[in-house]
This record gives structure tokens, C-alpha cells and sequence, in this order.
């Protein structure tokens, strides 16, 4: 990914300064990314304190700076590494794309293997240990942290078996045994923090998940009917909206349809309401499934719906509206409760084309008026509302 160009203007139309810029080459231009790498860089600077104290160490110690140069090349390659797959986007395929675990192991293995280099000031590895587990606590699960620890552990005892083993004279058995008691001591109190941490993580990403599934489930709740599983009045009056907006904005045309469902009140009386429930979740479902994605079928109130057809013009808004009505024609629905075979059932709609220069209530009025003469002219019946 490159720097922005010398004159080229962002989403506000200003031209970025130096700085913008250099922090846009440096983290990267996916946003999902910058955060981690920002986390990265930081962890950088931390690494790099670190490869300090160990080559001040190891100089006062007069170990090889053949050993000492290899040492620090290797920790600032895997470093610059690292910050390249963050920064690149590749780490994005990753089931963690921060890649904490895998910093959290080299930055052990780094802290130890410079443990023999640093002579009578080997204790202060420790911290840098100490350091490195501390940067994980927050985003590993507790299993990965107990694995750190005991890799931790034994990297230890590895780096001080080197360290007797490469330099016996100056290897001061005593300091060693008050540095491994103290290594084992931090690291468990380290391993136990975070396996709490992420217990306590664990419980607010379920108390979260659960209140986004509270939300899902009031949201679904108050913006649909309960009976036809269809949205209710408060989301067509919504979705009304936004379609005269885009209609005034973009000009883009959209047709309304009031539909009543023919003589539901003597379906009711001479089925009872139970068959009336049914007759409303069949032309439900019959709708869903004529209709495309993208077109609304809304439960207006009682045995009336609202059709909102997206981006469609008259007259194919009468050609949509008929084909429904043959695939409600077509349903037989069974009274086996009563034993009376199947049941027919048909529906009137009224059907216009909304105008720009006319309000909301004026279209519905419009669909209001086409749908009572569906109804005057005989029902089961299609009529298209008379512009204005």
C-alpha cells in the first residue's frame, strides 16, 4: 500500500499534511488493521528497550559482539516481520489477526536466549519476561496463557543450563537457584492473573452476545406482527419514508398497494378465529415468497396489508399485484379441525404509483380510494388508484 499522493484531497476535501500522511504509510489504509498496528509498533519500541538492556548487559559481561550483533539482528528482523504482515493486511486470514500468541513466543525465546549473555545482570530478564506475559494477558484465552507459562518455565531452565554449561566459572549457583525461585514465582502469579482475565473476558463477551441477541430479538418485536411474522404499521410508515426520499432525491419510483383480504369477518364467524390466524399466515407466507427481497409486505392492521414495491413503476405494479392474487386463488387451506374439506379465500387492493409532489397520506389515500372500489366493483379484484 503507498503513501497518499503529494496533492491528493480526502473525504473532506482537504489536502492531507505530512504528518496524515506519514501516519497513513505507517499503519497501513485498512482500518480494521491500523489499531493492531499501531499495537504492534508500540510493542516494537518495547522490544527494542529491551534488546538495549540486553546488549548493555552483555557488553559489560564481554561476551563475543559476534554473538551480541546476531542476538539483536535476529530479535529486530522478527520484529520488522511481524509489523509486515500487520501492516500488509495478510495477518487478516488469521483466526487472531493481532498474531499475539506468536509475539508472545518469540518475545520468550528472545528475553531467555539473551539470559547467558548478560553476566552478573541475568536477573533482569526477568522483567523482560514478565513484560512480554504481561502484553498477552489481555487477549489470551486461558489455556494459552498457562501454555506461555510453562514455556516460559522451561525456557528458563534452558537458558541457565546453557549458561552453566558455557560459562561454569562464572556460573554463581546461588544467584541462579534466587533467580529461578523468583522466575517460578512471577510466572505463575503471571499465568494465574490472566487465566482469571480471561474467565472475566469470557463472561462479558457471553453477557454481550446475549444482550445483542435481547436487542435482535426486541428489535424483530417491535417492528414486526407477532401473528403473520410480516413487519407491522411503525416499520411500512419507516420504510415509506425512505422511499419517498429516494424518490425525491434520486427520483426513483416505487408503487403502493393496500390489499383487504375478501369477507375475513365471516371467515371468523363461521370458522372461528383459529382458521382466521390461518388465513392470515398463509397469505403471508404467500406473499413472501411471490414478492422479490427487496419488496415490502406489511401487516397494516387487521385483515389489511401494505405492499411497497421497490423501484417500480405503474403498470407493472397491476402485473405484480395480479400474479399474487392467482397465487392466492390457488391455496387450499384444510378445515381437517372441522372436517370441511379446504377453504378458498381472496383479497381486493388498491395499487398506485407514488408522485413526488404529493405527501405520504395523500398516496395512501389515493391506494385507500382504489381499494374501496375493488371492493364496490364486486372484490377479488385489482383497481389502480386515479392520479391527481
Amino acid at each position: 500500500m503507498s503513501a497518499l499522493k503529494p496533492h491528493a484531497v480526502d473525504a473532506q476535501g482537504q489536502t492531507p499534511g505530512l504528518k496524515v500522511t506519514a501516519w497513513r504509510w505507517l499503519l497501513g489504509d485498512l482500518p480494521a488493521a491500523r489499531k493492531r498496528v499501531s499495537q504492534q509498533l508500540f510493542a516494537s519500541l518495547l522490544v527494542a528497550a529491551s534488546a538495549l538492556i540486553v546488549w548493555h548487559g552483555a557488553s559489560s559481561a564481554g561476551v563475543p559482539a559476534a554473538w551480541v550483533h546476531s542476538w539483536l539482528l535476529a530479535v529486530l528482523g522478527v520484529s520488522l516481520l511481524f509489523y509486515l504482515m500487520l501492516r500488509s493486511g495478510w495477518s487478516e486470514r488469521l483466526a487472531d489477526p493481532a498474531m499475539t500468541l506468536p509475539q508472545i513466543v518469540m518475545g520468550l525465546v528472545f528475553a531467555w536466549s539473551g539470559y547467558p549473555m548478560m553476566g552478573t545482570q541475568r536477573g533482569l530478564v526477568l522483567t523482560l519476561v514478565l513484560a512480554t506475559l504481561a502484553f498477552g494477558m489481555f487477549r489470551l484465552r486461558g489455556h494459552q496463557s498457562r501454555r506461555c507459562a510453562a514455556l516460559a518455565l522451561v525456557l528458563q531452565a534452558l537458558a541457565m543450563g546453557f549458561s552453566a554449561w558455557i560459562w561454569p566459572r562464572d556460573f554463581a549457583w546461588a544467584d541462579e537457584r534466587a533467580h529461578a525461585m523468583a522466575g517460578l514465582v512471577f510466572v505463575v502469579a503471571m499465568s494465574f492473573v490472566a487465566d482469571q482475565l480471561s474467565r472475566i473476558r469470557g463472561r462479558l463477551i457471553a453477557q454481550r452476545d446475549e444482550l445483542n441477541r435481547a436487542l435482535a430479538r426486541i428489535e424483530v418485536l417491535a417492528t414486526h406482527d407477532v401473528l403473520s411474522g410480516l413487519p407491522n404499521r411503525r416499520r411500512a410508515e419507516e420504510l415509506l419514508v425512505q422511499c419517498t426520499h429516494s424518490l425525491t432525491r434520486l427520483g426513483t419510483p416505487f408503487c403502493v398497494a393496500l390489499i383487504d383480504l375478501d369477507h375475513f369477518k365471516g371467515i371468523n364467524d363461521r370458522y372461528g378465529h383459529p382458521v382466521g390466524d390461518q388465513v392470515l399466515q398463509a397469505f403471508a407466507a404467500c406473499s413472501v415468497k411471490t414478492f422479490r427481497a427487496v419488496d415490502t409486505v406489511a401487516r397494516w392492521g387487521g385483515e389489511e396489508f401494505l405492499l411497497v414495491l421497490a423501484n417500480t413503476a405503474m403498470p407493472t405494479g397491476m402485473t405484480v399485484l395480479e400474479r399474487l392474487r392467482r397465487e392466492v386463488a390457488a391455496i387450499k387451506l384444510p378445515l381437517t379441525a372441522r372436517g370441511a374439506g379446504a377453504l378458498n379465500f381472496s383479497f381486493s387492493a388498491g395499487v398506485a404509483q407514488a408522485h413526488g409532489l404529493e405527501s405520504r397520506q395523500e398516496l395512501l389515500d389515493r391506494v385507500d380510494q382504489a381499494l374501496y372500489r375493488a371492493k364496490r366493483e364486486g372484490r377479488d379484484r385489482i383497481v389502480a388508484a386515479v392520479d391527481r
